[in-house]
């Protein structure tokens, strides 16, 4: 932990509202903290985090706050698209076939959320489903950092 996150120039990207996959660069730190969700489609604890994390997301894009993001590890987008239509959860996502954030990040198990900093430096990590609990710890994690600056 610490050191400068570089995510591959270019991840696959769902956009929800159109329906379609493009290329587009993950940019961390900018000075704005991002919270990243590591999920799968065949991943149960994945699957039941999801809404409280989406609810989250919503909640979190109402002001300066830190950026939500998700970032699948399924070896193909299909299988999201899949899943978002039998589901009924719309929402964006990177997708980093072959595993290539979970490795970059030394991430071992699903799901694991990560807190990075404005630097783009990985400052928390919490592996396993999300409780609100947890929920609250990131988003104390979070204003402990933007407070330290």
């Amino acid at each position: 932990m610490g050191e400068r996150i570089n995510p591959p120039q270019s991840l696959t990207y769902y956009n929800a509202k159109t329906r379609r996959l493009e290329k587009r660069e993950l940019k961390l730190g900018r000075g704005k903290i991002t919270i990243i969700n590591f999920w799968m489609t065949d991943c149960e604890p994945c699957r039941h985090e999801l809404p409280a994390l989406l609810h989250l997301q919503r909640q979190l894009s109402q002001g300066l706050r830190p950026e939500l993001v998700f970032v699948s590890e399924d070896t193909g987008a299909e299988e999201i698209l899949d899943f978002q239509g039998k589901s009924g959860l719309a929402f964006d996502t990177y997708v980093s076939e072959g595993g290539e954030m979970r490795r970059l990040l030394k991430i071992r198990d699903l799901p694991t959320t990560v807190v990075v900093d404005g630097a783009g430096r990985m400052t928390g990590c919490i592996s396993g489903q999300l409780d609100s609990a947890k929920i609250d710890i990131l988003l104390f994690l979070s204003a402990l950092i933007a407070i330290s600056g």
